[in-house]
């Protein structure tokens, strides 16, 4: 399962209509995702201050069964800014007990399948040393993903993480997981209410730099949010 929490980091859910500037005003089109990229290195102390952008694209690599993927689309990136427009996936997608199978999770419709997107890829046009990162969508307290610095004089880390599924029809999931492993207790929550066709999802992680509590909490929202930023992470 935990293979699952970080394809949920990644990735989130409301059914096919997402778009998202910054703090741009969102816009109404279907199956879009879309916005303006913050191009300061001050949320992933690995990345250098970045060139300039309009020498990228944005690719979106869309999961499917046992290892295989797809890339679904692309977008140049232009004045910082971009925007993608998803498809109805034609790589062959999992079941959804074959990936949510923990005991403790209640599924309403077994018979879904379900996909995400594994990853908004930014890359050089031209060059072989092309990948530079990926798109996430974020909210934070922290300056630096999951990372706290000895600055930062905070006792909790808050992040919260957007991300996109497919299902291929309706389907409730929800339920909690505990796991205790490494002195960390990580909990998971899920409450998940998925429509037929692209969903945003987000995940709400908190870690406590005392205990080394962590705990995600997993929900479908019904539009973007305008308060979160678009990073480039490694």
């Amino acid at each position: 399962m935990r293979k699952v929490f970080l394809s949920l980091l990644l990735a989130s859910v409301v059914m096919v209509s997402f778009s998202s500037c910054g703090k741009d005003k969102p816009n109404s089109n279907k199956n879009r995702i879309e916005g303006t990229i913050d191009k300061s290195d001050t949320f992933d102390k690995n990345l250098a201050p970045l060139v300039d952008l309009d020498e990228y694209f944005v690719e979106v690599k869309v999961a499917g069964q046992k290892g295989a993927y797809e890339i679904m689309t692309s977008s140049d990136i232009k004045n910082n800014k971009f925007s993608l427009k998803l498809k109805n996936p034609t790589v062959k997608i999992s079941n959804i007990t074959d990936i949510f199978r923990d005991k403790n999770l209640t599924i309403s419709n077994k018979e879904a399948k379900i996909t995400a997107i594994e990853k908004l890829k930014v890359r050089k046009k031209t060059g072989d040393n092309d990948y530079i990162g990926n798109l996430q969508y974020i909210k934070s307290n922290l300056k630096h993903i999951l990372v706290k610095l000895d600055d930062e004089k905070i006792e909790e880390g808050k992040i919260n993480l957007i991300g996109f599924f497919y299902v291929d029809s309706d389907v409730k999931i929800t339920g909690t997981i505990t796991n205790d492993q490494d002195e960390v207790s990580v909990k998971n929550i899920f409450n998940l209410n998925l429509k037929k066709g692209w969903n945003i999802i987000n995940t709400y992680r908190t870690k406590n730099y005392t205990t080394n509590a962590e705990m995600l909490e997993t929900t479908v929202l019904t539009k973007m949010p305008t308060d979160y930023k678009w990073y480039i992470l490694r």
